[in-house]
C-alpha cells in the first residue's frame, strides 16, 4: 500500500479528506498521519516518510511552500500535492517552482483530486520499480564481482589496457588493493600433460578441481605476499604478484615451489610453472606474462613438474630443425639388426640431438612421428604389423598429448621395443627354415645372376638381416656359399672330358672363363685343367 500524509489547517476539510481516502482508497492508500500546520507536519513526515503528501499552501506557523522545500531537501522522493484557494495565485507560482506534482483548488473536486493522486502514485510506482531494479542489479553485481575481477586480470595480462588511468579506474571499481608504485611479476602454472588429464575427468570433477586449485594458489600467495590467482584458460592458471620490496622478489620462487608441492600432495597433480620478468607498471604486466609463457616452453626439454624462470631460458632459441635423413636411416639399420639396448641408445641420440638443436615442440613431435612410421614400415615388410602390442595411430595420438621431449621419447621407445621383440621372436622361429630355403634357392639358381635382395625377398627377410643370419647358421657368406656350390657343379662337369672348360664356365654362371679359372683355383688350389688332369691320373 502507498502511504499518505495530510496537512490542512481547517480541521473539517482535513477530516473530510481522511474519511474520503479511507473509504475510497481502502486497499491502495494508507493515511499514516495528519497535521494542522507545516511545522508539526514536517517532523512527522521526515520520520514516517510517506509516499505522497497532500498539503494546504496557506497555513499558520509554517506554510505549505516552506514545508515542501524542507521536505525536498531531506526526502526528495516524497511527492507533494498542494491544495489552494483561488485567491492564493502567488503561492501557487512558488509551489510550481519547487516541482510539486500538481495542485487542487478549493472547494475540492474529488474527480480532479483522484486524477492528481493517480498521477502521483504512477510516479511513485515507477520510481519504486526503478529502485527495485537498481537493488537487483546491485545484488547481481556483488555476486558477479569474482567473475569481473577475473575478467579484469585476464584483460590485463593480454594487454587490453593502454593506460594506467583505465587500469586504476577498474581497480577502484573492483575494490582491489593494488599500488601504482609497486613492481609486478606474473607466474603461469600449467597442468602437465593436460590433454590426457582432461580426458579422464568429468565436467563436475574438472570444475571442483579448478576451484580447489585456485583456493590453494590464493592461500599460498596471501600467506607470503600480495597477489591474485585466476584461471586464464583451461589448464592454465596465472598469479599476478605485487612486489613491494626486494624480499618479495626473493619469495617468488618459494611461492612457486610451495604451490607445486601442494598440488602434488593434496590434489595428486603435477604442474609446471613459468616465472616472468619483473615489470615496473601494470601496463607492462602483459610483457611479464609473455615471458612466463616463453619460460614454460622450455618444459619441452627440462621435463614435467619444472619451475622455470625467464632469466634461465632467454638464450634458448627454438628452431624447426628436423632430424636429417641419414640419422633416420641409421636408426632403421639398428631396428633391423641391433639389440634392444642398441635401439635405446639410438633413440637417446636422436632425442639428445633435438634437445641440442632446441627444436620446437611441433618439430619434435614430427620427428618422433616420422620415426614411428619408419618402424611401422619395417613391421609391415616383416609381416608382423598386426602382432604389435601398440598400433601406430594410438602411439601418434599419445605423442600429440604430451608436453616434454622425454615423454615423446618414452612413447616412441615403447613402440620400437614392442616391434623389436616381436621381430626377434618371429626371426627365432623362422630363421632355420629361412636359411634352408635360402640355401635351396642358391642351389637351384647358382648359375643365374640372382641378387641377395631377391633371395631375401623370397625368404621374407631383409637383405641385411639375411646376410647376418646366413653367416651365423652356415659359417659362409651368401656369396661364398654360392661360389662353393658353383665350384662343386664345375667339378662334376669337369669329369666329362667332352665338356670344354669355357662351356663349364658359362654353365655354372661365369661369363668370363679366365675369372672362373681364378675362382676355381682360389677354392681348390688348382686350375680347372690341372684338376681335370688329376682326374685322368686317378
Amino acid at each position: 500500500m502507498y502511504k499518505l500524509f495530510l496537512v490542512e489547517d481547517e480541521e473539517k476539510t482535513r477530516k473530510g479528506l481522511v474519511n474520503y481516502f479511507i473509504s475510497s482508497y481502502n486497499e491502495i492508500i494508507e493515511v499514516i498521519g495528519e497535521a494542522g500546520d507545516g511545522r508539526s507536519a514536517l517532523e512527522n513526515i521526515l520520520k514516517l516518510k510517506p509516499d505522497v503528501v497532500i498539503t494546504d499552501i496557506k497555513m499558520p506557523v509554517m506554510d505549505g511552500i516552506e514545508m515542501a522545500k524542507k521536505i525536498y531537501e531531506m526526502e526528495p522522493q516524497i511527492k507533494i500535492i498542494f491544495i489552494s484557494g483561488y485567491n492564493d495565485i502567488d503561492y501557487l507560482k512558488s509551489a510550481l517552482s519547487i516541482d510539486a506534482i500538481d495542485y487542487v483548488f478549493k472547494p475540492i473536486d474529488f474527480n480532479e483530486l483522484d486524477n492528481v493522486v493517480a498521477r502521483a502514485l504512477d510516479i511513485v510506482r515507477s520510481e519504486n520499480a526503478l529502485k527495485e531494479n537498481l537493488r537487483d542489479m546491485d545484488q547481481k553485481l556483488k555476486k558477479s564481482m569474482p567473475l569481473l575481477k577475473d575478467k579484469f586480470f585476464v584483460n590485463l595480462i593480454r594487454g587490453a589496457y593502454t593506460g594506467e588511468g583505465k587500469i586504476f579506474e577498474q581497480i577502484d571499481f573492483l575494490g582491489l588493493n593494488m599500488s601504482r608504485d609497486s613492481q609486478y611479476c606474473v607466474m603461469v602454472a600449467e597442468i602437465d600433460d593436460f590433454i590426457n588429464w582432461n580426458s579422464q575427468k568429468t565436467e563436475r570433477e574438472r570444475m571442483a578441481f579448478f576451484y580447489g586449485l585456485l583456493n590453494v594458489f590464493n592461500e599460498i600467495i596471501s600467506n607470503h605476499m600480495r597477489g591474485f590467482a585466476f584461471e586464464n584458460e583451461q589448464g592454465e592458471f596465472v598469479a599476478l604478484l605485487e612486489l613491494i620490496d626486494d624480499d618479495d622478489s626473493d619469495r617468488i620462487y618459494s611461492v612457486a615451489e610451495k604451490f607445486k608441492n601442494s598440488m602434488y600432495s593434496y590434489l595428486y597433480c603435477e604442474v609446471s610453472i613459468g616465472i616472468g620478468r619483473n615489470v615496473n607498471s601494470l601496463t607492462a604486466v602483459a610483457e611479464s606474462y609473455q615471458t612466463a609463457k616463453r619460460a614454460l616452453k622450455s618444459k619441452l626439454f627440462l621435463g614435467s613438474s619444472s619451475i622455470i624462470a625467464i632469466d634461465g631460458t632467454e638464450e634458448l632459441q627454438n628452431n624447426n630443425t628436423v632430424i636429417w635423413e641419414y640419422e633416420f636411416s641409421d636408426a632403421e639399420a639398428v631396428f633391423l639388426n641391433g639389440s634392444e639396448e642398441d635401439i635405446i641408445s639410438c633413440l637417446q641420440e636422436i632425442r639428445d640431438a633435438m634437445k641440442k638443436k632446441h627444436c620446437t615442440k611441433i618439430t619434435c613431435q614430427m620427428n618422433f612421428i616420422y620415426l614411428i612410421t619408419r618402424i611401422q614400415k619395417i613391421a609391415d615388410r616383416m609381416g608382423i604389423s598386426e602382432e604389435a602390442d601398440m598400433k601406430p595411430d594410438s602411439v601418434i595420438e599419445c605423442l600429440c598429448n604430451v608436453d616434454t621431449i622425454d615423454a615423446m621419447y618414452k612413447i616412441t621407445l615403447d613402440f620400437a621395443s614392442a616391434v623389436t621383440r616381436i621381430i626377434a621372436k618371429l626371426r627365432k622361429k623362422k630363421s632355420t627354415n629361412a636359411i634352408e630355403n635360402a640355401k635351396k634357392i642358391i642351389e637351384e639358381h647358382y648359375a643365374d645372376n640372382i641378387t641377395i635382395e631377391s633371395i631375401a625377398d623370397m625368404v621374407y627377410l631383409t637383405s641385411a638381416y639375411l646376410c647376418v643370419l646366413f653367416k651365423q647358421e652356415t659359417g659362409y657368406t651368401i656369396t661364398d656359399y654360392r661360389t662353393m656350390i658353383r665350384m662343386e657343379k664345375a667339378k662334376e662337369l669337369l669329369k666329362d672330358l667332352k665338356n670344354k672348360i669355357y662351356d663349364i664356365s658359362y654353365a655354372v654362371g661365369y661369363e668370363n672363363p679366365s675369372y672362373f679359372s681364378l675362382q676355381f683355383k682360389k677354392l681348390t688350389g688348382m686350375l680347372p685343367k690341372e684338376y681335370r688332369d688329376t682326374l685322368r691320373f686317378e
